[in-house]
C-alpha cells in the first residue's frame, strides 16, 4: 500500500525552533486524514523523530476510528430509517 504525505511546516517560535505542523496522509485504499500538531519542538534529531512518530501515531488513531465508524454506518443508517419510521407512525 503506497502512503502519500503533504506536510506543512509554519515556524511559531524561531529563536526555540518550535513549529506547526499539520501533514495530509493519504494511502491507497483509504479517504486522506489530515493530521496536526500544534508546538512541535524541533531543536534535535531526537525531537524531530518524536514528531514524525506523533503524527503517525495520530493518523493511525483516526484511521482506526473512522474504520469503525464505517462498519457500523450500515446500522446508523438502518437505525435512522427505523426510528423515522416508528416516531412518525405514533399520535398524540
Amino acid at each position: 500500500m503506497a502512503i502519500t504525505c503533504v506536510s506543512k511546516i509554519t515556524p511559531i517560535d524561531i529563536p526555540n525552533k518550535i513549529v506547526s505542523v499539520s501533514c495530509e496522509i493519504t494511502n491507497d485504499a483509504e479517504p486522506m486524514q489530515t493530521v496536526t500538531i500544534r508546538n512541535a519542538d524541533i531543536s534535535d534529531v531526537p525531537k524531530k523523530a518524536a514528531v514524525a512518530d506523533t503524527i503517525w501515531a495520530k493518523y493511525l488513531k483516526k484511521r482506526d476510528e473512522q474504520l469503525a465508524l464505517n462498519a457500523i454506518g450500515p446500522e446508523i443508517d438502518q437505525l435512522e430509517t427505523d426510528l423515522d419510521t416508528n416516531i412518525q407512525g405514533r399520535t398524540i
